[in-house]
């Protein structure tokens, strides 16, 4: 173990870690000769055999690179540092950083005239974090404004569990404790390590790239199955309220065996809710939980946008940061409403300096706001009522008396057809919405065979888990991203969204080939193939007006001449 690694890893039961991790039939057991060894910062991070989704990201920035302009981004840098000694947090960084130099997890301070000409230099800067009413100061590393993080390629995209992954998991222990005929209510708990990335360090070589640019204002074993997700760096485990004394024993052996230090002052004892980054889950039966922000990250978020709101300028890091917190905390909430709103911050985001607080801007950051503030939480059941699979298709044939057409087919969990219906009629209804000359009208009407399906059999998909198929790319990629340039098919999307939330459901969008899609033929009118299914009839006229409202007028008097 290389020397400076001693006092870092003090206490850890490398070895210990190593024959849990084979027993378990983990595959990456390398993990733990290389926290013996220390993670190299530059470079290609190593594969983990499979673990992670394959990805390729390629370095952008050679460490030739990196070396050859270390002098002139560190006299950058110590700018930047200098500038940021006279901010409120320089005093708390200073002194963070201080508690970590006397833990032996950084040594310091180290003469500027020391460094080599190609040592890298990198800015620590505070964020403000608050979690339980009590406020925090988290120190923040910045090697992407040192380039050492552009010289990093990776081949496996390595993502934590996040909180879709903690409710899946929740949700799917509910469902086989119903099929055990478990009643009882199942408890949680939160391990919180210990300032969890000091506990781990960096190899030698990566020493030269681990400078830090510091403000200071005065210069016999058995294996055991728990329910655990990784949440950042917090634990959620679940547990059966019975023997939760025991996993608690369980869990604080482990950790104590190993050597990994936790949070004492934040560790809770098993129950039916649990705060974990801001965030609540909490059991309201044996197959229901909720999950929602706490309140005083409601609270902070309200403060900061209202603030904002009452300004004429907001500057870039400002918004940066309000878009990085809204992202995680929208995370909880039920729908997809705020994503056209997101993308007017994002866009703000990226303005050089800053920008204006002019309409568009307030008319999101109020959406937002209220949203934050005042959404319901998201409602996840174990008990899904059915999964249905939902086929769609729309023609458009010029040349034909009745050139549009839309048509479904609802396909049971089974297999089985058991609804579907077939509409034609006349282009000139579209007239209002204004296609141009090179924009066929199928990609609108692909869209709107989805949303009368919805709309028609909405009675039978609530609560359900529904898997949509089309066959044209760009709807199926519109639908899943809740993105598109085409104001027509937007107002689609605006309706999706609201009947996502009104009926707790997520529609799942897949691509089908037009030959495999029994929906072809409905939307020509044909019902060959579906013989003995129930046909319904499609309300045309309250589809459209759902969703564009000026198409209403023109439906009604097309309607009214066809009859």
């Amino acid at each position: 173990m290389p020397g400076h690694l001693v006092k870092v890893l003090e206490g850890k039961k490398l070895l210990v870690f190593e024959e849990m991790l084979a027993a378990s039939g983990y595959v990456d057991t390398s993990i733990a000769s290389e926290i013996g060894r220390g993670f190299d910062l530059t470079g290609p991070i190593p594969s983990s055999g499979g673990l992670f989704k394959p990805v390729v990201e390629p370095a952008t920035m050679s460490k030739e690179c990196l070396r050859a302009a270390a002098p002139a981004v560190r006299a950058g840098i110590l700018q930047a540092t200098a500038r940021a000694c006279t901010t409120e947090l320089a005093q708390e960084v200073h002194d963070l950083t201080q508690d970590e130099v006397k833990r032996g997890w950084l040594a310091g301070p180290i003469p500027l005239e020391s460094l080599s000409e190609t040592a890298s230099l990198s800015r620590r800067f505070g964020v403000v974090q608050s979690s339980g009413g009590k406020r925090e100061v988290r120190p923040i590393d910045n090697l992407s404004e040192s380039f050492i993080n552009s010289t990093v390629s990776r081949v496996e995209s390595i993502q934590p569990h996040g909180l879709d992954v903690v409710c899946a998991a929740i949700a799917y222990r509910l469902r086989v404790r119903e099929r055990a005929g478990k009643a009882t209510v199942p408890k949680l708990k939160i391990i919180d390590l210990l300032k969890a990335y000091k506990q781990l360090g960096i190899s030698s070589d990566a020493l030269q790239d681990a400078f830090l640019s510091v403000p200071n204002p005065e210069t016999g074993w058995a294996l055991l199955l728990l329910h655990w997700t990784v949440f950042y760096d917090d634990s959620i485990a679940v547990n059966e309220a019975s023997s939760a004394k025991h996993c608690e024993l369980v869990l604080g052996s482990f950790w104590s065996l190993l050597g990994w230090s936790v949070a004492l002052d934040k560790e809770t004892e098993f129950a039916y809710f649990a705060r974990a980054l801001g965030v609540k889950i909490c059991f309201q039966s044996e197959r229901m939980f909720v999950v929602e922000n706490t309140q005083e990250r409601k609270d902070e978020l309200n403060e900061t946008i209202s603030d904002m709101l009452s300004a004429q300028w907001v500057d870039q890091h400002a918004l940066a940061s309000l878009r990085a917190r809204l992202q995680f905390v929208e995370g909880q909430i039920h729908g997809r409403r705020c994503h056209k709103h997101m993308r007017v911050l994002s866009l703000r985001a990226e303005f050089i300096g800053g920008s204006a607080v002019d309409d568009d801007l307030c008319d999101a950051l109020r959406f937002l706001r209220d949203r934050v503030v005042g959404a319901p939480p998201r409602v996840i059941s174990a008990r899904r009522e059915n999964t249905w699979f939902l086929f769609t298709d729309a023609s458009y044939e010029v040349d034909a008396e009745h050139p549009c057409g839309i048509g479904a087919v609802l396909v049971a969990s089974d297999g089985k057809p058991i609804r579907c219906f077939g509409l034609e009629f006349r282009s000139d209804l579209l007239d209002p919405i204004k296609f141009s000359e090179n924009n066929s009208p199928i990609y609108f009407l692909e869209g709107l065979a989805v949303i009368a399906a919805l709309d028609l059999w909405c009675p039978l998909l609530h609560g359900s888990e529904i898997v949509c198929f089309v066959d044209n790319e760009a709807a199926k990629s519109a639908f899943i991203a809740a993105k598109t340039p085409s104001v027509q098919f937007g107002a689609l999307l605006e309706w999706l969204a609201c009947w996502e939330e009104r009926h707790s459901t997520f529609p799942w969008f897949e691509r089908v080939s037009s030959a495999a899609n029994i929906a072809d033929g409905p939307s020509r009118d044909s019902f060959d193939l579906l013989k003995g299914v129930q046909r319904d009839d499609c309300d045309l006229v309250r589809s459209a007006t759902l969703v564009i409202p000026c198409l209403c007028t023109a439906v009604l008097l097309v309607a009214a001449e066809d009859t």
